[in-house]
């Protein structure tokens, strides 16, 4: 359901400034996750199809652990990334510690967070309130308030059981004792996957992340 999107380019009211020569081809293969996404169909598509309301793109690899960044269609980026510690395919409700599959946007930045910094991410999406009210996790106001706040680019309501706060951090800052590990510290952190939910990187890729990519920048995390 939530990879409908890769059926048709997408398109958020945005038009797409530069040309786009594809640097590589995703290829979900359908028969490889029928067993755990019945239903998705899975294409071929590129960061071509993707639009985004800025010259930033972030495409998020959930099970290779990579976060790509694109800077005008081009790959700027590559960085390794860890996502929820839940064994749930996709996310479902709060605290299944498991991190939400499908397009989202930034919708803001916390310079004080618990973590070396965040960008939030517009979870949940309208495939997320679609399928909250069909499971009667929430109701027609909810539903509506979640559609509204997409359709206005903004926060989504956090209040709600399908789950909260996902956001792009940093490392905690609980951890800040063991800086003096440095790299070996940062490399731990993205190896496994330790988040409630979140997409995590080390503190050394969140700072430019965080002062370049702008609110309204598209994020696909995917399988």
């Amino acid at each position: 359901m939530r990879f409908l999107f890769l059926l048709i380019p997408l398109y958020f009211g945005t038009i797409q400034l530069f040309s786009c020569t594809p640097d590589r081809m995703f290829n979900l293969d359908p028969l490889v996750y029928k067993t755990q996404y019945p239903g998705i169909k899975l294409q071929k598509f590129s960061v071509c199809d993707i639009s985004s309301d800025t010259t930033h793109k972030l495409i998020f690899l959930r099970s290779q652990k990579k976060l790509l960044w694109y800077q005008n269609n081009k790959l700027f980026k590559e960085i390794n990334a860890v996502s929820g510690r839940g064994n749930l395919p996709d996310k479902s409700k709060e605290g299944d510690q498991s991190t939400p599959l499908g397009m989202f946007y930034i919708t803001h930045k916390n310079p004080n967070s618990s973590f070396y910094r965040s960008l939030g991410i517009s979870y949940p999406n309208e495939e997320d309130a679609s399928r909250g009210l069909r499971e009667k996790l929430i109701d027609l106001k909810q539903y509506h308030a979640i559609r509204s706040a997409i359709k206005q680019k903004k926060l989504p309501p956090q209040d709600t059981v399908l789950g909260s706060h996902i956001m792009l951090h940093g490392e905690p800052n609980s951890l800040n004792s063991l800086n003096f590990l440095g790299q070996l510290k940062s490399k731990a952190m993205t190896m496994i996957n330790w988040t409630n939910g979140c997409v995590a990187v080390s503190n050394k890729e969140m700072l430019p992340l965080f002062e370049t990519v702008e609110i309204g920048s598209t994020i696909a995390i995917l399988p």
